[in-house]
């Protein structure tokens, strides 16, 4: 138990006011809540305890047992939060959301609920209400190794992510800035808040200051709102690393890519991307019966995309009156970075002397 040393105060008959304490467990529930009343340093169960509240793990109240009461009932209690009593709903509210303890669920859908798509946006705590709270209604995060003195006053907290110290951050290149070992599992871009939350922590794993993430540390729905330039690990031994690109929507390998062309009696007929051009070269001989010719190495995907998106400006496709038999472009022309993407293309292609 941990006790919060001051939180309400109830009205003593004489236009004054009783101090009430109380206690509350790793998780924030109310548990037992006492007052001095005489001043004589020594709690009296009969008269001085106000309430005691048992809970079962999902915050559905014990009955039949240690049920004292003196004075008003107190609206606060499972996790802290205030039990709503309007309409016999008898809900949490824990400001995002409302809460039924009776069911273990959410009533209303999780805001992030994009960002947790393998639970239920009405499950609460990832239904393990021991080891996970969710002091908003958010998103739910670990209790391990808490500190109950300093992170679980619940009451009165505006935005409880904001101040708590959490976890592990990362900047703008995927780089880890700052990790405390302090219970919560969330991975955050640039700073800690819901908003900014882009992964979650595998168990078991060490994540130090100055390294990167892996790809199994994020969401696959934070993938297209990363910064371009991002960086991931995928093998510390053979320190190979991936490189988030809005530019094509996915993925640019940092293990290097080349750009290769085909050509015909009337001129360049394909153009492709590879990261393994002897392989793919194999493929196309066995499968379209062309021969391919490398033409750029040693670049990123994003790069090579870019190269290969101008040279299909350049020759065009042949549903287009060009010589190129490649069915689609290599980046949608509705992508917003389409104009930089081809410009970059065409920069490359100067560097080597192409027309």
């Amino acid at each position: 138990m941990v006790i919060n040393s001051y939180h309400d105060f109830n009205p003593d008959g004489s236009g004054g006011y009783d101090y009430i304490y109380q206690y509350k467990d790793h998780l924030g529930n109310i548990r037992l809540a006492y007052g001095d009343d005489n001043g004589d340093g020594i709690i009296t169960a009969s008269t001085e305890i106000r309430e005691i509240n048992n809970y079962y793990p999902f915050g559905l109240k014990h009955h039949g047992y240690s049920t004292i009461q003196n004075g008003r009932d107190h609206k606060y209690g499972f996790n802290g939060k205030e039990e709503q009593d309007a309409l016999d709903l008898e809900w949490l509210d824990f400001s995002a959301r409302n809460y039924d303890a009776s069911l273990g669920r959410w009533m209303n859908i999780d805001p992030l609920a994009e960002d947790m798509r393998r639970y239920s946006p009405y499950n609460f705590a990832f239904n393990n209400p021991i080891s996970f709270i969710d002091p908003d209604g958010m998103m739910p995060f670990g209790t391990g190794g808490l500190d109950g003195d300093n992170n679980y006053d619940f009451i009165g907290a505006v935005d409880f992510r904001s101040n708590h110290k959490t976890s592990t951050v990362v900047d703008r290149t995927g780089r880890i800035i700052d990790y405390k070992d302090d219970g919560d599992d969330n991975i955050y871009l640039n700073e800690r808040s819901a908003k900014n939350v882009i992964g979650k922590e595998q168990k078991g794993k060490t994540y130090e200051v100055g390294e990167y993430l892996e790809m199994d540390d994020l969401f696959s729905s934070s993938l297209e709102r990363l910064p371009e330039g991002f960086i991931l690990e995928i093998d510390k031994d053979k320190a190979l690393e991936f490189e988030i690109s809005p530019l094509i929507g996915g993925l640019k390998n940092a293990a290097r890519y080349f750009v290769y062309l085909s050509r015909g009696a009337k001129g360049v007929k394909y153009v492709g991307i590879t990261n393994n051009l002897a392989r793919r070269g194999a493929e196309h001989l066995r499968n379209k019966g062309i021969a391919i010719e490398k033409l750029l190495e040693n670049l990123t995907k994003a790069d090579a995309r870019a190269v290969e998106q101008a040279l299909i400006e350049i020759h065009k496709l042949q549903k287009n009156g060009g010589t190129l038999i490649n069915k689609i472009n290599s980046i949608s022309k509705k992508n917003p970075k389409y104009a930089k993407a081809l410009e970059r293309g065409h920069e490359l292609l100067k560097s080597i002397g192409y027309q």
